[in-house]
Order: structure tokens, then C-alpha cells, then sequence
């Protein structure tokens, strides 16, 4: 169940999970008076991006 609170717990948290098609969705909760909210989109997108990285990468290892 989805909560929407008034303020932020933490400077910035991402509820990250995968889609039916496979693909990672990453959504922020973030303190504005921390982050504009351009930059709070664009750490999640980052941080799937790095994800999917290092999954590929790591399948090369092995």
C-alpha cells in the first residue's frame, strides 16, 4: 500500500522494481528543501542505468 506523506523520511529514497516486461522502474520520495525536483528525476534514471550495467557486466565475468 502506498503511502503519501507531507514530508520526506530521508533527503531522498528510490522505490526501484521490475516490470512485467523485465524493464527497472525507479520512482524517487525526495526533501525538496535537498533536491529541485529535476534532479531528483534524474538520479533514478541514472541509477537503473548503472544497474543495468553492472548486471551486463557481471554476466560477462562469468
Amino acid at each position: 500500500m502506498l503511502v503519501h506523506a507531507r514530508s520526506s523520511n530521508f533527503d531522498l529514497t528510490l522505490q526501484v522494481e521490475r516490470l512485467l516486461d523485465g524493464a527497472l522502474s525507479a520512482e524517487p520520495e525526495y526533501a525538496t528543501a535537498v533536491f529541485d525536483e529535476s534532479t531528483a528525476r534524474t538520479i533514478p534514471r541514472r541509477y537503473v542505468r548503472l544497474l543495468r550495467e553492472v548486471c551486463t557486466r557481471d554476466r560477462a565475468l562469468f
